[in-house]
């Protein structure tokens, strides 16, 4: 039997008392089903934790995992979620044709969101719909491949818990009080990345955000760069390029499920942010060509 064993005491520390808001280290997929992996096991052992937060989300497969002193099976559907400086073991056999995407995280509102979404110690969580959960995963690995900024990273990461919440059936914070208002403005942005087709007001977001709405747009755009009007334009753009390139839907259909109700509109929005029509760029797009003026789109 091939097995590769990996010690993480080695891994790089962190700060044990964090200071930004949310972080997002590093996230990836692995697949260990034959014949993407050499090895017939992959064990990860450490044996003093992590000083971030470590979790896994299993989308096919089992992978046996030990936790402190509980040693338990997660399978498809299942989040395993250690806390900072958790002895864990994480093993994982080719037999069991297991895949998972995971991430490390850290941040001092962290202990508050977890506690919000049900969640107060280490273990194996049921969140189900893993279409849902990974589409959030592979998002946050495309924004870091792409070196996209920290706030993009952070907010389609707060998807997640979001997520989690709504299958426990509790909110995310109401408040947000202690806070910067850099760090009040995610709470603004994961809203508006989820309603980008029916947005509300701006003053509604600001009242989110415990704000009033000069102030909110003032920090906004001192966090983004953009306006909330800009951001929510680009979200929706961004949406429209999605589908123009993966689906065959009509423009006036792309239009609608992108949250613009006329299509002549769609096409004038469009034009002026990516520098040609959507029918140009679904053409470009579909042999393979270079789409021009997507670098304002994040």
């Amino acid at each position: 039997m091939k097995v590769i064993y990996h010690d993480g005491s080695s891994d790089l520390p962190y700060k044990k008392e964090p200071d930004e808001y949310i972080t997002v280290s590093y996230c990836d997929i692995s697949d260990h089903r034959p014949p993407h992996n050499f090895y017939d096991m992959h064990i990860t052992e450490r044996k003093n934790g992590r000083e971030d937060y470590y979790a896994l989300f299993v989308t096919e497969g089992l992978i046996e995992i030990t936790l402190g002193d509980k040693e338990t099976t997660a399978k498809k559907g299942d989040l395993i979620l250690c806390f900072p400086n958790i002895p864990h073991k994480i093993v994982k056999k080719r037999t069991d044709n297991p895949i998972n995407y995971w991430v490390h995280f850290n941040g001092y509102a962290i202990p508050e969101l977890l506690s919000q979404c049900g969640i107060h110690e280490s273990g194996v969580y049921s969140v189900g719909s893993t279409a849902v959960i990974s589409d959030i995963f592979r998002q946050m690995i495309l924004a870091q491949r792409l070196a996209k900024s920290s706030i993009h990273i952070n907010a389609i990461f707060m998807k997640l818990f979001s997520e989690i919440a709504l299958r426990n059936e509790t909110m995310l914070p109401s408040t947000l009080s202690g806070y910067s208002n850099a760090d009040k403005v995610i709470k603004g942005i994961i809203q508006m990345e989820w309603e980008y087709r029916y947005p509300r007001k701006i003053s509604e977001y600001a009242k989110l955000c415990g704000m009033s709405p000069g102030m909110y747009s003032v920090a906004f755009k001192k966090a983004t760069g953009k306006t909330p009007q800009k951001f929510i334009e680009d979200v929706k753009i961004r949406n429209a390029c999605e589908l123009l390139t993966s689906t065959t839907l009509t423009i006036s259909l792309v239009a609608e499920s992108s949250g613009f109700r006329d299509p002549l509109y769609f096409s004038r929005v469009f034009s002026r942010n990516i520098g040609m029509s959507p029918t140009e760029y679904r053409y470009r797009r579909t042999r393979g060509e270079d789409a021009l003026g997507m670098d304002g789109i994040e």
